[in-house]
């Protein structure tokens, strides 16, 4: 097969080139064969190694053609086997030399070329003979870095003329197969299962890039196993998915030529660091965490990244993102200091909703389910800075002689007509209660009740078994409204924010020890300060139901 010159592009990846690379410009096949018993080697072939050499068994096969596909697809490359014989073979060959045994090698291979039969072929050592070549293997490990060679990479700690080295930061199993250094977070007896990214970008660079594999919607799931790879994806809306690891927090970073760090080593509890990269020219658009405390970043793209649970810190880069922090105390950095953003709570839906903007760009992110914001000059919290951007409500109403508790003060509208304190408990329960304001007829009925001296609370418990209440609060519709049932919609409809852990809690007991009943919870979370003063000018407005 024909060989053509590599120019130096002067690009990161430019010291893994040699001097040559196959020819695929009129034909996209290269050509592969296994020797054996039938195979001929020319005279004067090489080193020798067809001297004394064995053919490769079931499961090496298996693997070695894995590795192929995967070169398919990073690259243009069609691999098409021949059926090798005496006088047929392909222009990459594989087999196992005991001349490489002798030179106390692990394996070698030919660079592409032009003249000579050896061109693209690969030798391994028989000491790993009864090896199967499994995924993760020192052996598979070497298939790969040995068809580099086979393709025109060189060592990346090597200077093939005219190309330079690998600088010594990149030069290790993180970054390229082709290195004899581990990577500096990896076990000595822990390798790469495919070409890494430096690998990547050499490879198509001299043999293009496919840009239709994985070119859809793809979600990438990984888990505790996840090995050390790197991901090609050549188009649609991807996912990175790490809510099945239950190992511990993972650190993910969707940036191109970056790392994520997930899962243990077999065997033993140690975690993996820096074991999943993204191959330059890959976009992976959205993220989702695990249910542990994760670092999660994004990238440059509109990102969508759900932290799930745990504390997590999350990071989003420019774009229109979206946030999701999910459970526990999750922190979101924003780039800038504070004063650079500006805030939009409108789309507040109890929740903690929230899109911040950049300056004057079209870097915006939208916040769910998160605690505290870190900018550069500062940390806030989410509520700070609700509070902080929230305009104050138009108050429209007063309370006649406030005193320390408000329930049983008459009202005041902005047009001077009172609301009686009687008639304004009525009209909270049932805002409370049932979501909705009263009907006329309705609240007259219960207001002349409480005139009589009937007890809110008695009120509050015809309101508590009321058809409409239950439907209201039975939330698993089971015919029941239970406690936590009861305390949800209270701090849902009445409040109209998030629950608070301590006072949740304190509320839970009293109905589970017997110590208030539903119809006393119902009555004081209607007639708190709290409520009234949020329900202040839609009483006072004492409109009813037509």
């Amino acid at each position: 097969m024909s060989t053509i010159r590599v120019t130096d592009p002067n690009d990161f990846f430019s010291g893994l080139l040699s001097e040559y690379a196959w020819d695929i410009t009129s034909s996209k096949e290269i050509t592969y064969s296994i020797p054996n018993a039938g195979s001929r080697f020319t005279f004067g072939y090489g080193g020798g190694e067809p001297d004394n050499w064995d053919p490769l068994r079931g499961p090496q096969i298996q693997a070695f053609e894995s590795i192929l596909e995967l070169v398919e697809s990073y690259t243009q490359i069609d691999f098409v086997e021949v059926n090798e014989s005496f006088f047929n073979y392909g222009t990459i060959r594989i087999a196992f030399s005991q001349l490489v045994e002798d030179d106390n090698s692990g394996a070698w291979a030919y660079y592409p070329a032009r003249f000579g039969e050896e061109g693209g072929d690969i030798w391994l050592n028989p000491g790993n003979y009864q090896e199967d070549a499994v995924e993760g293997s020192w052996l598979f490990s070497t298939i790969i870095h040995e068809l580099g060679h086979a393709l025109g990479l060189s060592h990346s700690f090597e200077a093939d003329w005219p190309f330079p080295e690998v600088p010594t930061e990149f030069d290790s199993s993180q970054y390229t197969i082709m290195s004899y250094t581990d990577g500096p977070d990896y076990h000595h007896d822990d390798y790469p299962t495919t070409f890494m990214p430096l690998d990547i970008a050499a490879l198509q660079y001299m043999y293009g890039v496919n840009n239709e594999y994985n070119n859809s919607d793809t979600v990438y799931t990984f888990t505790n196993s996840t090995v050390i790879q790197t991901i090609w994806d050549a188009g649609g809306t991807d996912v990175f998915d790490f809510s099945s690891v239950t190992s511990g927090g993972i650190e993910a970073n969707l940036g191109q030529g970056q790392y994520s760090s997930v899962g243990v080593y077999s065997g033993g509890p140690q975690s993996r660091t820096n074991n999943l990269a993204v191959a330059y020219g890959t976009e992976i658009e959205n993220l989702i965490g695990s249910n542990n405390g994760d670092q999660l970043i994004g990238n440059e793209l509109n990102n969508r990244i759900e932290g799930r649970g745990g504390d997590d810190w999350i990071q989003a880069l420019t774009g229109a993102n979206m946030v999701d922090g999910g459970g526990g105390t999750d922190t979101v950095v924003l780039a800038g200091n504070s004063a650079d953003w500006t805030w939009d709570f409108s789309i507040n839906t109890g929740s903690g909703n929230g899109i911040a903007r950049y300056l004057d760009t079209s870097d915006q992110i939208e916040l769910v389910n998160v605690e505290t914001i870190k900018f550069d000059d500062s940390e806030k919290s989410f509520a700070a800075i609700l509070a902080e951007n929230s305009p104050e409500p138009e108050v429209v109403a007063m309370v006649v002689d406030p005193d320390e508790y408000l329930w049983d003060n008459d009202l005041i509208s902005v047009e001077e007509v009172l609301v009686s304190a009687e008639d304004a408990q009525v009209y909270r329960l049932y805002m409370g209660a049932l979501n909705r304001i009263p009907d006329q007829d309705g609240l007259a009925w219960w207001a002349e009740q409480i005139n009589q001296g009937r007890l809110l609370e008695s009120m509050a418990a015809g309101f508590y078994w009321s058809e409409e209440f239950q439907t209201l609060a039975d939330a698993d519709s089971n015919g029941q409204v239970s406690s936590n049932e009861l305390l949800d919609h209270l701090y849902a409809t009445v409040l109209e924010r998030e629950v608070d852990e301590e006072g949740y809690g304190w509320w839970l007991e009293q109905l589970t020890t017997g110590s208030y009943s539903e119809e006393k919870v119902l009555t004081d979370f209607t007639q708190s300060n709290e409520y009234v003063m949020l329900s202040l000018n839609t009483v006072a407005a004492f409109e009813f139901l037509s």
